[in-house]
């Protein structure tokens, strides 16, 4: 079939790219197109818009996390099917895990995919010179196409006529027009950067009004028609999430945290999860709910408890069930702000707050006005624990606010020995107790299936073990 296919790249972070491709992808499904969206790098946030407005899961594509293969294979099988797919870049086009080879860049994901790219400049403080900008950008990797330019933040017609004129008269390379700024489209941010989809509080007027701004100041057919591409012929990808081939014996519950506290998943983890056997349950401990009765494991991801914590710390139903769970033994698995749920306490000094949490991991989870850690992180398992044997490599990302402070002689447990991208040794991290493992690292369970399959395989023996209580006790 017939796709336009193209990445959204900027020359640097804050250019626009975010709001950029979610207003066409907003404009492409107003117009009845199935739009599949794909993000670059290991966030979060980016891809809660996109999913709220393709009514499609965004995919992460991180070739230093999954490998050039995987990106191949995650994109076919998603984007099978999809009228259009947009991806959108992380960073500067050529930004990456080092600043030599660009591992994990959008360049590298683009070559590794051969789209094209559609370019974001912000014109707002020159003319003529956005030629020589969007020139170095085109020419320093003859691997990368760039297909179209988009000016942002161009002050009125006679300025994006002018950057129009210089940029197609010295590159060739079609501007599809300017759009001015305007803040109310910009998606709000705070300390811990944009908010995510989960917490606008108007995500459908502002969707719906990107749509307008993007049909009204770009030529969107002209747009479609240098990004078309012949696809894939097979069906969506997207429904393969939930098939497996694990007999009915070796499957187990899996209950899954999911709101706006906790709405950091990769999806590709919960579909490992699935082909492992896992049968996903989605519960929300920010409505007060408990872990699902069917549940034989717990997956605790990311998010933001901390822009939550009086609500968690009073919804004692949830935080029980969680604590009853922990101590029958079944598997919980948790990252990040998963982790600082769990601890005894929650604490925001800048507000001069405390708020009780679940109480299952000692110490206290205290939120920084600074960045505590970001990166790629590898992670050695040091220890046996429900993601895998000791010596278990597996690969990540580290992104928050928030440290972890624990009781003298708990902090250096160290259920993983984490490394960084270049190899630089950072130290152990990671608390376990029996069947629960806590870290901050947000694992990316295809680079090492490994961690899927053993997580699941925890929560069937647990099953089995409850299973066989329940029928010694009817007997």
């Amino acid at each position: 079939m017939i796709q336009a296919r193209f990445a959204v790249a900027g020359t640097h972070s804050g250019v626009g790219k975010t709001t950029i491709a979610c207003g066409l992808m907003a404009a492409l499904v107003r117009r009845g197109l199935t739009v599949q969206p794909f993000k670059v790098g290991p966030d979060f946030i980016d891809p809660s818009f996109h999913r709220a407005i393709c009514q499609r899961p965004s995919i992460n594509l991180d070739s230093w996390m999954m490998g050039h293969d995987g990106v191949r294979s995650t994109f076919d099988r998603w984007s099978a099917g999809a009228a259009a797919v947009i991806v959108e870049g992380v960073m500067g086009m050529f930004d990456g895990s080092s600043g030599v080879g660009g591992s994990g860049s959008t360049a590298d994901a683009v070559q590794t995919l051969g789209l094209p790219v559609v370019l974001v400049v912000d014109a707002s403080h020159m003319a003529g010179s956005a030629a020589a900008l969007v020139h170095g950008y085109a020419s320093l990797d003859k691997r990368v196409s760039v297909a179209a330019v988009i000016a942002n933040r161009v002050g009125n017609p006679k300025h994006l006529q002018m950057v129009k004129e210089a940029v197609e008269s010295e590159t060739g390379i079609p501007v599809v027009g300017g759009l001015p700024r305007t803040a109310e489209l910009t998606i709000p941010e705070r300390h811990l950067g944009l908010v995510s989809a989960e917490e606008h509080t108007s995500l459908s007027s502002w969707t719906q009004n990107l749509a307008d701004f993007i049909e009204t100041h770009l030529e969107l057919d002209q747009l479609l028609g240098l990004t078309m591409t012949v696809g894939s012929g097979t069906s969506p990808g997207s429904t393969s999430r939930h098939s497996s081939s694990v007999s009915p014996a070796q499957k187990a519950v899996v209950a899954v945290a999911r709101d706006a506290a906790f709405s950091f998943y990769y999806e590709e983890n919960l579909r490992a999860l699935v082909h492992a056997g896992g049968v996903l349950r989605e519960f929300s401990p920010l409505a007060n709910e408990p872990v699902p009765e069917s549940a034989h494991a717990v997956y605790l991801g990311g998010g933001f408890p901390e822009m939550y914590g009086e609500r968690l710390s009073g919804n004692e139903r949830s935080a029980r069930s969680i604590r009853q769970a922990h101590q029958a033994g079944m598997p919980i698995y948790a990252e990040c702000g998963g982790l600082a749920y769990l601890c005894e306490a929650l604490e925001v000094p800048r507000e001069e707050t405390r708020f009780p949490m679940v109480g299952i991991v000692p110490g206290r989870a205290v939120l920084q006005e600074r960045l505590q850690a970001l990166g790629y992180r590898e992670a050695v398992l040091q220890q046996p624990s429900i993601l895998g044997p000791a010596g278990t490599v597996l690969r990540g990302h580290e992104f928050h606010y928030t440290c972890w402070e624990a009781p003298t002689g708990r902090e250096q447990q160290g259920v993983y020995a984490l490394q960084d991208s270049e190899g630089r040794l950072l130290g152990k991290e990671g608390f376990q107790n029996g069947s629960l493992l806590a870290s901050y690292v947000h694992v990316y369970f295809p680079h090492n299936l490994t961690a899927a399959r053993s997580l699941v395989a925890h929560a069937v023996s647990y099953k089995q073990t409850k299973e066989a209580v329940q029928h010694a006790e009817t007997e």
